[in-house]
């Protein structure tokens, strides 16, 4: 039921962004889509959030009617006229203040939106949300006015030109890797050879010859091992080079107001998730390159030498499609998790250590500690949930992997009791399965790398989308366009949509 309405979820990538998460959704039901940055800006988040009015000036400013009501259960009763979604606002488990978005309800529970990845889509009972919620309902619908708006998402295909920009270093990494794996293959045959033609024949000085010819290639295939790992080090660092730094080049050209409405670890963690990017990126394209052709021409070669083994190889892999695919939700919302409770974590340590000084004269070291030491606990709880899930995944291909092998031996002696193929016909095609199995596993496993590397890019992107505040039609090149007094008349100023601190101040 609840997978019906995954197409509107949109999570909050900070903390504070639960409120403009919430109204991302509600657009999203309207067939928009606008970056979470973006309201921020135009509502005015700041570190405690979003108010529920900056989300009402925002949702008009996009054609959205607008009416924010204080009310009791009795909005939810079945014969209630009321249009979902709406926005609610809440103190979520009776300490946090936070808005869940309502979309549908039924005599007995709701079901709610909540933008916290951890939580998501759910049900939750009538008894329980009314403990939780504060009265305030948020209706929006589009008006006469209102145009579905999809702003442009960058998605990680938007940095494969980084990619192509090392094309001689991938097709050197490329080339590596394929010598590697014929030097490979030539010893499965070595193996057949071995127990078919030499050992029966008793042709030792013919054996002695390959034998000696395999040694000098494994001599070769070491330092193109060496050769490949070094050129992926040299990889590494240059998508380093051109993510990180550009990444600290658009900071540094931000306005004040992203500093003062952002916590320094949200910042400073999106440094851990350029490197998820960069595995992503170096993976996915050897994968793409190396693995897929390396897949095709084994699968020829095993398909050759017998065709029945080679079909019960082939239907082993719906069986890891489903352990790969029944485990992609949990591995999304996890990601999600844990780097949330990273930027929480490396904010509090960071701000206390800036502050220092006050704590110290506030007395207030223990205070401090518990708080960090909650958060410390959190994250590792989250990292030690996702890892556990991550072996049990890979306990679950390793499984398969060695069923296939055992399965593959075991028709394959009745295959060769049958006169159908050798001995070494048999030991070379189990010794070439595992060139087959492991780069076709290679490319299933990307799907937790890119799912955390996509989840990485979309916290990236919340920075990128925020507009450097020096725009060449901003600057002032004429000097006498400053000449002349300073005057200001019946100016009030406040913070946000908050109340005025300043009111009709005059020079």
């Amino acid at each position: 039921m609840l997978l019906q309405y995954k197409s509107i979820y949109v999570p909050q990538v900070d903390e504070s962004d639960c409120g403009v998460a919430c109204l991302a959704m509600i657009l999203k039901k309207y067939h928009s889509r606008v970056f979470l940055a973006h309201l921020r800006h135009s509502a005015r988040t700041n570190l405690e959030g979003t108010t529920a009015l900056g989300l009402v000036k925002t949702a008009q400013a996009f054609n959205l009617k607008t009416e924010a009501v204080k009310a009791d259960m009795s909005l939810f009763d079945p014969d209630a006229d009321i249009q979902y979604p709406f926005i609610v606002h809440v103190l979520k488990q009776g300490e946090l203040l936070h808005y869940y978005v309502v979309i549908k309800a039924t005599k007995n529970y709701l079901v709610i939106a909540d933008p916290d990845p951890s939580v998501g889509l759910t049900k939750m009972s009538k008894e329980k949300f009314s403990q939780e919620w504060t009265g305030i309902a948020l209706f929006m619908v589009p008006n006469d006015d209102f145009e579905p708006l999809k702003e442009k998402k960058q998605n990680l295909w938007s940095l494969f030109p980084y990619m192509f920009k090392q094309k001689k270093l991938v097709t050197n990494i490329i080339l590596a890797a394929l010598l590697m794996t014929i030097i490979s293959i030539c010893s499965s045959y070595f193996l057949q050879g071995l127990i078919d033609t030499y050992i029966p024949s008793g042709t030792y000085q013919t054996l002695s010859i390959l034998a000696i010819g395999l040694l000098i290639a494994y001599v070769f295939n070491s330092i193109f091992s060496y050769g490949q790992n070094f050129l992926l080090d040299v990889l590494g660092q240059r998508l380093s080079i051109d993510l990180n730094l550009q990444y600290i080049r658009h900071i540094f050209e931000l306005p004040m107001e992203f500093f003062v409405t952002r916590r320094t670890g949200e910042i400073t963690s999106r440094f851990s998730d350029a490197s998820r990017i960069i595995d992503a990126l170096a993976s996915t394209v050897i994968s793409l390159f190396l693995d897929l052709s390396i897949v095709i021409v084994m699968g020829i070669v095993l398909a050759i030498q017998n065709s029945t083994l080679f079909v019960i190889t082939l239907l082993s892999l719906p069986i890891y499609a489903v352990v790969i695919l029944s485990f992609s939700k949990k591995f999304e919302k996890m990601n999600n998790d844990q780097m949330e409770s990273n930027a929480v974590l490396s904010s509090s340590v960071i701000e206390d250590i800036q502050g220092i000084e006050t704590i110290k004269a506030l007395n207030s070291e223990q205070t401090r500690y518990r708080k960090i030491d909650s958060q410390f606990v959190d994250y590792l709880k989250k990292s030690f949930r996702y890892s556990k899930t991550e072996s049990l995944q890979s306990a679950l291909k390793t499984f398969i992997q060695l069923s296939l092998n055992v399965i593959i031996l075991w028709v394959g002696a009745k295959v060769v009791m049958n006169g159908q193929m050798s001995i070494g016909q048999l030991m070379t095609f189990n010794a070439l399965l595992s060139y087959f199995v492991d780069p076709l596993q290679s490319i299933i496993n990307l799907q937790p790398t890119l799912q955390s590397a996509n989840v990485a890019q979309n916290r990236l992107n919340e920075v990128y989308m925020v507009k450097s505040e020096f725009q060449k039609d901003a600057q002032i090149r004429d000097a006498k366009q400053l000449a002349g007094e300073i005057e200001y008349h019946h100016v009030d100023y406040h913070y946000g949509y908050g109340v005025d601190v300043l009111k009709d101040i005059n020079s």
